[in-house]
């Protein structure tokens, strides 16, 4: 049996990439105090992987390079451990607060029994004499706006059409944004010895930073030492509000996952570029001031239960006296410069020959995970070699 299992369940959109960044290059460190951050092998390959989401979405019946089974994660965590005589377990995954996905169950009701399984499932594989929960919550309007756009960045990967317009995606995202009865779900079924549950507000954060704050609560900075905020990963930024817009529209043609990569990759690039313009994605005050006010009550029993500010667990929302004036949008003229660059990147000489390359890629990747363990093995060096 496990020692001590610390597990890092999320929110997303909480700083968690930099966080799980940070553990993986610390592996080595961890392992010496007898502290498992595990990696996953194939054929002999290790994978270095910086997170643990496949193994906690393979819980839910979601199967994701390197599409193993729960029981083959869970062999490899405890044969790692036994190699390396470590004592404790230490995994980091948003999926496990994340999934099942909303859009792929059905009724609230299925989705939070499925949700229930899934920390039986994870009980069951993973039996430890102690056990601590960390989980960074940010408050349900803020989250929602985010998690808006990260579903029309990637919504035609997901096979289904999710988006059409904020209200009913706000609708449909509703069982996600109940925290209290998902909160309730771990601390019944897993019975932690210890639930650390945090507002991803700056003033609740050590420093203001999800990284240090929780190398701070679970001890583990005495291990690891980090004197500076850890930087934040670009990737997981939000897209502007002219690339949703285009997104959006691109997602009502259904296209093939090879040509819906290629677009999501075109469209991260035209963000990043700084002369195109970028005005921030908003969704409408209204709709946020409506998503807070329906989830005030269950925010005050996580602060009975949890801590945090004074009558809720999350500051509450700043309103002045005078009107806020309407969220800014892009004109026309923003939105036909991002599309005429989206054209010319589109329809530029070489782009099949990339497609090509991503499709056999993921090919390879979902299909024959083993060759492609054993392709990044020797790929990866010359990637070291020529950085």
């Amino acid at each position: 049996m496990i020692d001590t299992l610390i597990l890092h369940i999320g929110q997303s959109k909480t700083g968690t990439s930099s966080l799980q960044s940070l553990l993986a290059e610390e592996r080595k460190t961890l392992s010496k105090q007898g502290i498992l951050y595990p990696d996953i092998s194939l054929g002999g390959s290790a994978l270095e992987l910086l997170e643990h989401n496949a193994f906690a979405e393979s819980l839910s019946g979601i199967k994701r390079y390197p599409r193993l089974e729960p029981e083959e994660w869970a062999g490899q965590f405890k044969k790692q451990m036994q190699e390396q005589t470590c004592h404790s377990l230490l995994l980091s995954a948003e999926s496990f607060f994340g999934t099942p996905q909303i859009w792929a169950v059905g009724p609230a009701e299925d989705f939070f029994a499925l949700h229930k399984k899934k920390i039986e499932r994870l009980s069951a594989l993973l039996p430890a004499q102690k056990t601590h929960i960390v989980l960074y919550l940010r408050r349900q309007d803020l989250w929602l706006e985010s998690a808006i756009g990260h579903i029309i960045r990637y919504e035609g990967l997901l096979g289904q059409k999710i988006y059409e317009n904020d209200e009913q995606l706000t609708s449909l995202l509703a069982p996600h944004l109940n925290y209290l009865r998902l909160v309730d779900l771990w601390q019944d079924t897993l019975k932690p010895d210890k639930f650390s549950i945090i507002p991803y507000e700056r003033d609740a954060l050590e420093n203001g930073d999800t990284g240090q704050d929780f190398l701070k609560r679970t001890g583990l900075d005495k291990i690891i030492e980090v004197k500076e905020n850890i930087p934040r990963k670009l990737e997981n930024q939000s897209l502007s509000a002219e690339c949703l817009i285009l997104k959006s529209a691109l997602n009502k043609t259904k296209k093939t996952k090879m040509r819906e990569r290629s677009i999501i990759a075109i469209v991260n690039r035209l963000d990043k570029r700084e002369d195109l313009p970028r005005t921030r994605h908003t969704i409408s005050e209204d709709l946020k001031d409506r998503t807070f006010e329906a989830h005030r009550a269950d925010n005050r029993l996580l602060a009975q239960k949890f801590g945090g500010p004074t009558g809720s667990f999350f500051s509450l929302p700043e309103h002045d006296q005078a009107p806020k004036p309407a969220p800014e949008k892009p004109d026309a003229l923003a939105l036909f410069t991002v599309l005429r660059a989206f054209e010319k990147e589109y329809y530029r000489p070489g782009r099949f020959a990339s497609e090509i390359s991503q499709f056999l890629k993921g090919y390879i990747r979902n299909e024959h995970p083993f060759f492609h363990s054993k392709i990044k093995r020797i790929v990866r060096p010359l990637l070291r070699k020529s950085a």
